[in-house]
């Protein structure tokens, strides 16, 4: 049985479309011109998540809703090709989001240079999209760019830093504004450990219950700098919650900070 969608009532056609994933529902778009402006006027009160992947083969965007059990096919780009560029991969993304009203952003982003994954990340910055998680993992780093990553990426739920040929210099200053993420990880940092102590300090007042923190340095960490000014209870969680309640495991270069 067949029918044309534009002659359906609004709300039968509201519940046609929510049956549809989203890129059925870009592929009617182009496809069908009349039809867009009553499909738009619904799927723009869609929920709709972006996962982006940036990595050396491709440059890969997938929707997914939240009750999906698997994801969408994903749109891509392959990268070093004339079909690709970040300009392109970003008016893909536009796409989506001028069709659906995007709930979180995804970021997987795994490449030698760093300058594709800055340009993106702040794109989708720029356009007030929710960052969900994002995975960093460069050869390199942008100066600037990477502290202008982290003051942004203080309502992550996830954070990964991946830095795997030049290590970027942190101060805690620089890392305070990562107190309030859920899980980070920061590898290949140069980190002192009188660093690391400030840091410290602040995450365990600040941060929020189950909260952990993995930092690997360039060097070994000195144990006995880290943990100055905290007693045994603090390290243990053996005070009360609201303070400074968490444990303490170091092995040698890395440190892991967990909270609750």
């Amino acid at each position: 049985m067949s029918f044309q969608l534009q002659n359906l009532p609004f709300l039968a056609l509201e519940e046609v479309i929510k049956c549809m994933g989203p890129i059925t529902i870009l592929c009617i778009i182009k496809t069908f011109t009349k039809t867009k402006d009553y499909v738009v006027q619904i799927t723009k009160r869609l929920k709709t998540n972006l996962n982006l992947l940036l990595n050396e083969q491709r440059a890969r965007c997938t929707p997914y809703q939240d009750y999906d059990q698997e994801m969408e096919p994903s749109y891509y780009l392959k990268r070093y090709t004339y079909e690709y560029s970040i300009e392109k991969f970003i008016t893909v993304i536009e796409y989506f989001t001028n069709v659906f009203s995007i709930n979180t952003v995804s970021l997987n982003l795994e490449t030698r240079c760093p300058i594709d994954p800055y340009l993106l990340w702040k794109y989708v910055k720029d356009q007030n999209l929710k960052i969900k998680t994002l995975v960093w993992k460069t050869e390199d780093f942008i100066d600037e760019g990477i502290k202008e990553v982290i003051e942004g990426s203080s309502d992550l739920e996830i954070l990964e830093m991946h830095f795997k040929k030049e290590a970027p210099a942190l101060s805690a200053v620089d890392l305070y504004p990562l107190i309030g993420c859920g899980n980070i990880t920061l590898r290949n940092i140069d980190f002192t450990s009188e660093n690391l102590n400030l840091f410290m300090d602040q995450w365990a007042e600040k941060s929020k219950a189950h909260d952990e923190v993995c930092i690997v340095g360039l060097e070994e960490f000195d144990e006995e700098i880290v943990l100055n000014g905290f007693n045994e209870d603090d390290e243990q969680g053996k005070e009360d919650p609201g303070d400074h309640c968490f444990k303490v495991t170091c092995f040698g270069k890395e440190i892991i900070l967990r909270k609750g």
